[in-house]
């Protein structure tokens, strides 16, 4: 039985993810899985974008990407081999750790453990999420091609995500309606 909850709740995360990422532009998704799959030792340009073709995805400006990143000091790069700079590791756990807290809310909703504080917790990530992109505008609007690729993504497969958990879960939508007209 813990199997089938398992894959219920991988399958929803990874349909969620999938159904995010193909409707990025091309930019917004390499920006995404770049800052997804680097970590803090170096891989060559050539494994990070066989990482990439294994989430089903081509990166055609991976050059770009890495330019980019780099000019914004999220990564490190030396010939062909880059990892994440200590901004870049910040950035990308911080995505991780919203990532992670979203895996915890759809297992609690598929095993019937939900509680309103999780579902609230994804929609103030949301949020503040949307307040961040809203102040690193107004302080640096160069960083916007940084920001909003990772800002559309968190709120897309947050979205998604509740979405779909309102299928399986109805305090789910309860809950989301209860956050909005409070």
């Amino acid at each position: 039985m813990s199997e089938s909850i398992d894959a219920g709740a991988e399958e929803i995360l990874i349909r969620a993810d999938r159904r995010v990422l193909k409707t990025l532009s091309p930019h917004a998704r390499c920006v995404v899985l770049v800052l997804r799959l680097l970590g803090s030792e170096e891989i060559s340009v050539a494994d990070l974008e066989a990482r990439i073709e294994s989430f089903g995805f081509k990166c055609s400006r991976l050059d770009e990407i890495i330019d980019m990143l780099s000019y914004y000091d999220m990564l490190e790069c030396r010939e062909t081999l880059c990892r994440l700079s200590s901004a870049g590791r910040e950035l990308s756990g911080a995505l991780n750790e919203f990532l992670h807290a979203l895996r915890r809310l759809v297992y609690g909703a598929v095993r019937g453990s939900i509680d309103e504080d999780m579902v609230a917790s994804s929609l103030v990530a949301t949020f503040a999420s949307t307040l961040g992109l809203i102040e690193s505008y107004v302080e640096e609007p160069s960083m916007m091609p940084l920001y909003l690729p990772l800002h559309l993504y968190i709120a897309g497969i947050s979205t998604v995500v509740l979405a779909q958990l309102a299928r399986v879960s109805a305090s789910v939508l309860d809950v989301v309606k209860r956050f909005w007209l409070d």
